[in-house]
């Protein structure tokens, strides 16, 4: 449903008012002060997190402070898990990973989502193997196969899979260009059968917005489309929606983005990495947590979003700083996350939390006390 002129004009004063400038500052203890965002995304039955182990050296040297940070501010962890985790070689099956990852999503006290199972885009995750199938059947086999088995082998520990991200990249799709488009059902197909309890969500880039003229987002919407005809997908990935900081999707395109696809929709690899943006620090990193609580206030009044799962914490352990080669736009003075080099909150993370806050507000503005959940204690 359509929100009204009214709602989006609110939304978008919201968004427009500056929201980060009165964060640019906060006081010596502010962060224990504020109310973590896990409580007020419990609050309002939102999902918020990150990836739950990026894996790195940069990651084992702060794990400790990771883990305490993930555990008090995020409901939800993006377990990564490729193609090239779980079958570096052909026909064997390695699920260490993501037995890794699910068990430290247990210690954070994490929801999994279950991410990138599927990439045929450049770095995105496929085995070496893969590149040498020459035969359609045989390529069909591998695809349903990982999917059964892993769908299978993480049944009740992950409540929703991204079974695919980024088809048709502009490199060239090794699925489409052997088997066809309709590789797309067969894998979702696979999914459902596997685990018909589990959300099966579609992912791709560029794709926020319901500009026609988009071809990431024309392409989205037919995927979306003729799964949902067949009763095959549940969620659709918006894949970081502010990824031109110098230039962002402004509040009513998003959410007219996010409603128009008729199924839930999923926030995801949230950063807004912040190169391209002149001026000093503190001008930057106003602007950044602005974007960051444009975005949120648009998923929030959409009403079909909830989950809003950011890329990582600590803008020196972001792939926007990290993946040089596999990334377009890697700068060290990204800065994208809502964490600083040193795990501390940035603007952005308090125009997060101010956002949370203020939609908290308002659905208990007639209690007389906000109701107390397990995250309260």
């Amino acid at each position: 449903m359509s929100l009204s002129r009214r709602t989006l004009l609110k939304g978008a004063l919201v968004a427009s008012a500056g929201v980060a400038a009165n964060f640019l500052s906060p006081a010596p203890g502010a962060l224990g002060e504020t109310p973590p965002l896990r409580v007020l995304a419990d609050r309002l039955g939102f999902r918020i997190g990150c990836i739950t182990n990026p894996g790195g050296a940069d990651y084992e040297r702060y794990r400790e402070r990771l883990r305490a940070i993930q555990k008090r501010e995020f409901n939800v962890g993006s377990e990564w898990t490729s193609w090239n985790f779980i079958e570096p070689s052909r026909g064997m099956r390695d699920f260490r990973w993501l037995d890794y990852q699910l068990a430290e999503a247990k210690v954070k006290g994490l929801s999994t989502f279950g991410y990138n199972l599927i990439n045929p885009s450049l770095g995105g995750g496929l085995p070496a193997w893969v590149q040498d199938v020459t035969s359609r059947a045989d390529l069909i086999t591998s695809l349903t196969s990982l999917v059964t088995d892993t769908l299978k082998y993480a049944k009740g520990r992950v409540y929703a899979w991204n079974v695919l991200c980024e088809s048709q990249p502009p490199q060239g799709d090794i699925f489409q260009s052997l088997i066809g488009p309709e590789y797309i059902e067969i894998i979702f197909a696979a999914a459902r059968k596997a685990d018909p309890s589990i959300l099966l969500c579609y992912t791709d880039y560029q794709n926020a917005s319901d500009d026609i003229y988009n071809p990431r987002y024309r392409l989205t919407k037919r995927v979306i489309d003729e799964l949902r005809s067949d009763h095959l997908v549940d969620l659709v990935g918006i894949e970081n929606p502010a990824y031109w900081a110098a230039n962002p999707i402004e509040y009513g395109a998003l959410v007219s983005g996010f409603q128009s696809y008729g199924v839930p929709i999923v926030i995801t690899e949230f950063a807004v990495p912040i190169h391209s943006l002149s001026g000093t620090q503190e001008s930057r990193y106003s602007k950044q947590a602005d974007i960051y609580a444009t975005v949120l206030q648009a998923a929030l009044d959409s009403g079909v979003c909830r989950d809003f799962l950011l890329e990582t914490i600590g803008d020196n352990l972001s792939m926007w700083e990290t993946a040089v080669g596999s990334l377009p736009s890697v700068f060290p003075d990204n800065d994208p996350t809502p964490f600083d080099d040193d795990l501390q909150p940035k603007p952005a993370y308090y125009a997060m939390a101010s956002v949370l806050q203020k939609a908290v507000d308002a659905r208990f503005r007639y209690r007389s006390r906000l109701p107390l959940l397990a995250s309260d204690r």
